[in-house]
């Protein structure tokens, strides 16, 4: 990679024209100012690298925008490349310039950027390090200052991840959740508070790859505040753009959303982990300006330091199967992208798990509410109606299903109805295929393949017979009558099965039967 006239930066005790073998750092002398080092190539628009120059062509090596320590609003490169760390403003590729984009956009001068890089410990001592310091400014419980910490680590390995957790901060007024923002934007990557969000906002805002901090989140029902919900539904996987005016925007990044109340599109829930707020009366420090900036000084380069050295790691990491496959799939990507900065500490990573299966837990019953849930759910209750008397249910209408979901949301209280059309479009993306019965309508029949369907999608969608037991059959451990195919595909819930219904039919015959030999007739 061609690098012209090269400007480095000091860790602050160095000259500008010694070296730092500690981290192996190069520092040189600044261009001059009748030198242009764009001649003779092409040059490309400012912006921000978005993670890494393309490794296929320049192989371990990674770029990062960062400020020049002697100016903030002057942007630099630190390019690293086999552990060697060099800082220059400007890169070529071939005949193409690579400059970081001008400070005078507002957006980029409130983006958070570290200005050098200073060593750093393992995950464990940088996870110690984090928890010690947000616990100082915000009361949080165990549990979320865990999450909060990892998700902290986690936003600086985006380009690692398949898919990135949400942060939801909920909480009344003056419980927290503004410090708690702007604490985040000391720590995380490229972090970016917003105070009033559009969707134009969102999607250009995506040019700066940022962690978005959105505070005092609360959309309406208009067609503006749908708009934002659908591009932050899109933006927790890589490699989904969304298109405006001809050009593509990616939305894609890590986001902290803060709102009085807990998200209620229920999509867009699945993607967060909610972190409840309270007012507390414990004695923390305030977090204001000259605090946010020795936070930022003290953090930033050493999690800059922590990204370059352990990204292949962090990369490479896959949780085993079997250590989450009780998790929902998204939960189960949530958790390999927090996960993934621990790189493999067993113990946190334990405690981790711990946590997002509780958080897992609440996301199924907020999911609860969603058409496909809600007609499995159905499904896997009408499979088993009629087992106790051995009088199953053979044939279903589709309007019979909707009519038992419909029964089932009056029972719970809810106002959502389905139609027949609504249902028979989630049966065919359910993959439950229907026919004509006759003149009654569109249904199905509970073959033992489409049984054997319904079984496996209650299994895909975190049901078992707990969900279809009695109160006081929940109370006593018993699940009601024995199914086969629960057994096989491990649906009982740990629930006890007997068929009431037979065994006092079999108890009525023996009382009813006579002995073989009766003692008053031998008399």
């Amino acid at each position: 990679m061609k690098t012209k006239a090269r400007r480095y930066f000091s860790d602050g005790t160095n000259s500008p024209k010694k070296s730092n073998p500690a981290f192996n750092v190069s520092f040189g002398s600044r261009p001059q100012a009748s030198v242009d080092p764009r001649a003779s190539v092409t040059p490309i628009q400012r912006a921000l690298l978005p993670f890494s120059i393309d490794q296929n062509v320049f192989p371990e090596t990674f770029v990062e925008t960062i400020r020049d320590p002697e100016d903030s609003q002057h942007l630099l490169f630190l390019q690293w490349q086999r552990g060697e760390v060099t800082v220059v403003p400007h890169l070529e590729q071939g005949r193409k310039i690579y400059v970081p984009p001008e400070t005078k956009s507002s957006a980029v001068a409130e983006l958070r950027l570290p200005d050098r890089i200073l060593p750093c410990g393992d995950s464990l001592d940088l996870l110690a390090e984090l928890r010690s310091e947000i616990s100082k400014f915000i009361d949080l419980s165990e549990d979320d200052l865990l999450l909060v910490s990892v998700f902290v680590l986690s936003s600086w390995f985006p380009d690692c991840l398949k898919a990135v957790p949400y942060l939801w901060l909920v909480g009344p007024l003056g419980s927290g959740k503004t410090t708690l923002l702007r604490l985040l934007h000391c720590l995380c990557r490229r972090a970016l508070i917003i105070g009033d969000l559009r969707g134009a906002s969102l999607y250009k805002s995506g040019l700066l790859y940022p962690t978005l901090l959105l505070d005092e989140f609360e959309p309406d029902h208009s067609r503006m505040g749908d708009e934002v919900l659908r591009l932050l539904r899109a933006g927790s996987t890589p490699g989904v753009p969304t298109a405006r005016n001809g050009q593509l925007y990616s939305t894609f990044g890590h986001k902290v959303i803060s709102s009085r109340q807990p998200p209620i599109d229920t999509a867009l829930a699945s993607r967060a982990l909610l972190i409840r707020l309270l007012p507390t009366r414990k004695d923390v420090l305030p977090l204001d300006t000259a605090a946010m900036g020795r936070v930022a000084k003290a953090f930033q380069p050493k999690l800059l330091m922590f990204r370059l050295k352990s990204h292949s790691s962090v990369r490479q990491f896959r949780i085993p199967f079997g250590d989450m496959e009780d998790l929902t799939p998204r939960m189960a990507d949530l958790a390999n992208g927090m996960a993934a900065p621990l790189l493999g500490d067993a113990v946190s990573k334990a405690k981790l798990l711990t946590v997002l299966r509780e958080h897992d837990r609440d996301a199924r019953i907020e999911r609860c509410l969603e058409p496909e849930w809600l007609v499995v759910e159905a499904l896997f209750d009408l499979s088993h109606q009629g087992a106790a008397t051995n009088r199953m249910i053979s044939d279903m209408l589709v309007g019979g299903v909707s009519a038992y979901v419909n029964k089932t949301m009056v029972s719970r209280g809810e106002d959502l109805r389905f139609s027949a059309r609504g249902v028979g479009g989630v049966l065919k993306g359910l993959g439950i295929p229907t026919r004509r019965l006759g003149n009654l309508g569109r249904g199905f029949s509970f073959t033992s393949v489409v049984k054997r369907k319904i079984h496996e999608l209650a299994r895909q969608f975190g049901f078992d017979r707990r969900d279809l037991a009695t109160l006081s059959g929940l109370e006593v451990g018993y699940g009601g009558t024995p199914c086969a195919l629960c057994e096989a595909f491990g649906l009982t819930g740990g629930l006890r099965f007997a068929d009431l219904e037979r065994e006092s039919q079999r108890h009525l015959l023996s009382s009813q039967r006579r002995p073989l030999f009766d003692e008053t007739e031998m008399q």
